[in-house]
């Protein structure tokens, strides 16, 4: 009986170190198992992920954009048409001066009274056409004047009327538009040429007179009056 037990106290020892051989074969198996990694091994392994997938970024240009961010950062250049930079349609236009103003003022006038209107051309109307026509800087009014004669129709050509009494434009331009008025529907150009004929000071008074006498528009007192060589006042004593 006392052998048994010593033997038993000798092989405990033996047992103990065989354990503690075991756990560590453990440990060490688990350490050196693939994808066992540490929680902090991890964290830096994606560290190192992610620093390798940021090699293939886009590096920084000059001016700091870089080459995938070039366009949107083009398309928020100032500079650029159509973002209301400086050059783009978005920007503030330049202000338009009083001479072009009224340059378009006439011109609106006259888009105005391209069609007919109902009723007759009243006075008002006639002296805003002349007014208008007159706020035009000098070099520019036979441009405006030669679009009003092409576009106002024989209906509204009495607005023109205006234009053929004012003495301070030039004789020239009055001259062109009397030419207009001869080419007009007889309706419209036999009125105009009375007016005309009852001002002898007018520039185209002598004119007015020989087409209505030729073609017997002139008024029956008034024959014998008109100068045969077409100058105004001629071959009436009274005058």
């Amino acid at each position: 009986m006392g052998l048994k037990a010593s033997s038993g106290r000798k092989a405990a020892p033996v047992l103990l170190a065989i354990a503690a051989l075991a756990v560590l074969g453990v440990v060490l198996v688990a350490a050196l198992s693939p994808g066992s990694q540490s929680v902090d091994s991890s964290g830096e392994l994606q560290g190192e992920l992610r620093i390798a997938a940021g090699g293939n970024a886009a590096k920084p240009k000059a001016g700091g954009k870089t080459e995938q961010g070039a366009s949107a950062g083009e398309a928020d250049d100032p500079g650029k048409p159509g973002d209301g930079g400086e050059d783009g349609d978005g920007g503030d236009s330049e202000p338009v001066s009083p001479e072009e103003a009224a340059v378009e003022a006439f011109d609106a006038l006259t888009d105005k009274w391209m069609k007919p209107q109902e009723g007759d051309i009243s006075m008002d109307a006639i002296e805003e056409f002349s007014e208008k026509f007159r706020n035009i800087p000098v070099a520019r009014r036979e441009e405006c004047l030669q679009r009003a004669l092409n576009l106002v129709p024989d209906d509204n050509v009495m607005l023109l009327v205006g234009i053929l009494d004012d003495k301070s434009i030039d004789t020239a331009l009055v001259q062109q538009v009397f030419n207009d008025i001869l080419n007009r529907n007889e309706d419209v150009k036999k009125p105009i040429l009375l007016h005309i004929f009852k001002d002898w000071t007018h520039p185209c008074w002598a004119d007015a007179a020989w087409v209505l006498d030729a073609t017997g528009q002139l008024p029956a007192k008034e024959k014998g009056t008109v100068p045969a060589s077409g100058k105004a006042n001629e071959g009436n004593p009274d005058r």
